[in-house]
């Protein structure tokens, strides 16, 4: 897809929004633009599911350029330094200040492992799952293998998984929601990934048909339909707005380059915000500033960290591998 730096850049900004918007209201002068923002941002709650639809194009054309061991490298390449120069940090005060878990917990935590025990009680449950979905990917590949029948197996597959939790086994469903709904997401993009291969840029008729398609599913969503299904209504009707706004924020070439920049550090966006979010969270520090504010303060300072810690952890990658070629 192109724009695909574009529409991480959004789907970024969107979960900070809906976040942030959970906790304190977004107030205008005027009525019905505090009302119309309040809900704009609570659509946000897509964005991790952008994340995974995407995420799973993108995993296919790096599989299609490299070598697994290259895929690996690269993976872990993009993963770990962002991830542990922010997380380690965060843990520190989790496990050490706050309720003093002590260096197990701290271990746990920092490898991502203690997703897996916890569930959704894990601060950073997208960063394991994502991890859990690079280490089996060659292998959904090569069932895969351009056969639009396995991959819309492995769709239904995951579908008919879920299901079976959230009907059967409530409390292990409750505990691992987050990754389960979002599994037929992620391979929902592997399924599609040769038509996006082969795909032009929308047309303005394109963007109208999949805005509608998008309001209509918001509207359904509003019907009181089960979680798990409410997800993959949220997921289509965010994806369905996502590429009408990258249309037309890919013509508009100032703000094209702004957002496609953010995209590019969205991962660190998303753990840095995370991470900032969990103290303000905890503490309930909201009250404490005007709540407009907070809008500012977390796109103030997660974004210009988000830029600083990719520039550090490219820093490090490369004097790990030089000193490599050197030995």
């Amino acid at each position: 897809m192109d724009n695909r730096m574009l529409v991480y850049g959004i789907s970024a900004l969107a979960i900070v929004l809906y976040h942030v918007n959970k906790y304190v209201a977004f107030i205008t002068p005027v009525e019905f633009l505090s009302k119309a923002f309040t809900f704009l941002f609570s659509l946000g709650n897509g964005g991790v599911d952008a994340f995974f639809f995407f995420s799973a194009i993108g995993l296919c054309s790096s599989m299609k350029r490299h070598s697994v061991q290259e895929f690996y490298a690269n993976r872990l390449k993009r993963i770990v330094a962002p991830f542990l120069m922010c997380s380690v940090f965060f843990y520190i005060w989790h496990d050490f200040v706050l309720f003093k878990d002590g260096i197990l917990q701290f271990i746990l935590n920092i490898t991502t492992i203690n997703y897996w025990i916890k569930g959704s009680t894990y601060t950073f449950w997208y960063v394991s799952a994502i991890v859990g979905l690079y280490l089996f990917f060659p292998l959904i590949m090569k069932f895969c293998n351009h056969r639009y029948y396995n991959a819309g197996l492995i769709v239904l597959f995951s579908v008919v998984i879920e299901i079976m939790c959230y009907l059967w086994i409530p409390t292990f469903y409750s505990k691992y929601e987050l990754l389960l709904s979002r599994l037929p997401i992620f391979f929902m993009g592997v399924f599609l990934y040769d038509y996006y291969l082969g795909k032009k840029s929308n047309t303005k008729l394109n963007c109208i048909v999949l805005l509608l398609i998008g309001v209509l599913l918001v509207i359904i969503e509003k019907m009181g339909f089960p979680k798990f299904i409410n997800r993959y209504l949220t997921a289509v009707s965010f994806i369905c707005m996502l590429h009408v706004f990258a249309w037309i924020l890919g013509n508009i070439h100032t703000r094209n380059l702004v957002l496609s920049a953010i995209g590019s550090v969205s991962l660190e966006l998303y753990i840095i915000h995370v991470a900032f979010f969990q103290p303000v969270k905890f503490y309930e520090l909201w009250d404490f500033i005007p709540h407009m504010l907070w809008y500012v303060i977390f796109l103030g300072i997660s974004i210009p960290l988000a830029f600083l810690v990719s520039q550090l952890s490219s820093k490090i990658i490369k004097q790990i591998a030089n000193n490599g070629m050197k030995a």
